[in-house]
């Protein structure tokens, strides 16, 4: 009931709204239409007014070409991310598992060596002297070729100080 009552005093208010403009601009039609003298007098002020309007209404218009251009809603930076240097693996033996994160599509290992710089590892991704095989939600296994003969490694999460007391 509210809300209708709301939408009828909506739609009453833009109706009063509307009658007034309509009829202040007939009082001002029939103000000018009762003195044409003035108007006349307005409309004669003098050559000076009537110049500048004629120079704005024929000044030369702008049209801007985009021939040659480049489209300004495109991207600057394109291609493949090419980084410094060349790309530095972790070693197997010098990482640290720091933390999972599983998405819908795909899941990422973040990994940390004993310089503390941070890696992030996906299924596929190389390693030094391996490859990134599965990823758990507590660790990552890698297949590590020596020498010709191949090895799974896993490689768990340290849990916290007082999980190790908790689980036992």
């Amino acid at each position: 009931m509210f809300v209708r009552l709301q939408r009828a005093t909506k739609s009453h208010i833009v109706f009063l709204i509307c009658v007034f403009l309509l009829t202040s601009l007939a009082l001002a039609v029939l103000e000018a239409a009762d003195k044409p003298e003035e108007a006349k007098k307005a409309q004669n002020v003098g050559p000076r007014k009537v110049g500048e309007a004629e120079l704005l209404l024929s000044r030369p218009k702008f049209i801007y070409s985009s021939l040659g251009k480049r489209d300004p809603f495109m991207s600057l930076v394109s291609g493949e991310f090419q980084g410094e240097g060349t790309v530095s693996l972790v070693s197997i033996g010098d990482m640290e598992l720091v933390g999972i994160l599983w998405g819908s599509k795909e899941k990422l290992a973040m990994v940390e060596d004993s310089r503390g710089r941070g890696y992030v590892l996906r299924v596929g991704d190389a390693v030094i002297g391996g490859v990134v095989t599965d990823i758990t939600k507590d660790s990552i296994v890698i297949n590590q070729t020596f020498y010709g003969e191949t090895q799974t490694v896993v490689i768990r999460m340290k849990g916290k100080e007082g999980e190790r007391n908790e689980k036992k």
